[in-house]
């Protein structure tokens, strides 16, 4: 008496309708050849696919632009007078051996892009003032009363230019080399032994890092991240990012409201 498993399988070979060995075999080997190229389709179209980004391009929705198209329609969403509330964090370590040092504060600039002017002062949450420093025109001026590698002067005069590149020369100068990197162009501005390499984004228009070079020594970094959606006519990031490589600092702002004052 046969079990069920032996039913089983003798209803699916009778399934193939198989006169002879010989045609048992063929049927199995074309069995296994459709099996496989369905598998084989299956996996194409699903390389192909959103999820799997081997072979993804730009979505419909996005639109490449040139590099000096992207720095134009970047130039014209900026700000030129606007205040802002953000949420700082000041991360501190001078030295290797230097313990870390983490403070969380409140910040409020006012900026004036036309004056080429800013003041900016961040205060603990219980109201006291951590650096307060005013630019105008490349002279800074202020407090500061957080521990640090360099002595106050020296970092009121860096945390004031830390902040005064972050919210100026936002775009690079029309002599700057280009190299594109995918949907990224690096605009590379040469000045003596300085130089400064501005990253833009070609898809969204927006700039993404700027970084400050002395020689082959990378001085300071400044990020940029959470711009508003597209169709806003604004390009003021929702965080940035500062620090400088010298002194062992970094300043992040996570924008919390700003009001534009240019009318």
């Amino acid at each position: 008496m046969k079990d069920k498993r032996t039913e089983t399988a003798d209803c699916r070979i009778s399934n193939i309708e198989y006169r002879s060995p010989e045609h048992l075999h063929s049927a199995v080997h074309h069995s296994i050849f459709c099996c496989s190229l369905e598998k084989i389709l299956l996996l194409a179209l699903l390389s192909c696919s959103p999820l799997f980004p081997g072979c993804a391009t730009v979505p419909p929705s996005s639109r490449v632009v040139s590099p000096n198209a992207a720095i134009r329609q970047f130039e014209n969403k900026l700000q030129q007078k606007f205040e802002a509330m953000h949420s700082v964090v000041v991360s501190f370590k001078p030295h290797w051996w230097w313990p870390a040092f983490r403070q969380v504060a409140m910040g409020y600039s006012i900026v004036n892009r036309p004056n080429r002017s800013c003041d900016v002062t961040c205060m603990s949450p219980l109201g006291m003032k951590l650096f307060s420093v005013s630019m105008t025109n490349g002279q800074t001026s202020g407090v500061f009363l957080l521990p640090a590698k360099g002595n106050p002067d020296t970092m009121i005069k860096s945390t004031g230019e830390a902040i005064f590149r972050a919210y100026f020369d936002m775009t690079p100068a029309p002599s700057a080399a280009t190299t594109s990197r995918g949907h990224k162009t690096v605009f590379l501005q040469t000045y003596g032994n300085n130089k400064t390499r501005y990253t833009f984004s070609t898809v969204d228009s927006i700039l993404l890092s700027k970084e400050y070079f002395e020689g082959k020594r990378r001085t300071m970094t400044i990020t940029y991240d959470n711009y508003p959606a597209a169709g806003e006519r604004s390009s003021l990031p929702g965080k940035m990012t500062l620090q400088d490589h010298r002194y062992g600092y970094r300043l992040e702002f996570m924008l919390r409201e700003y009001r534009d004052v240019s009318n």
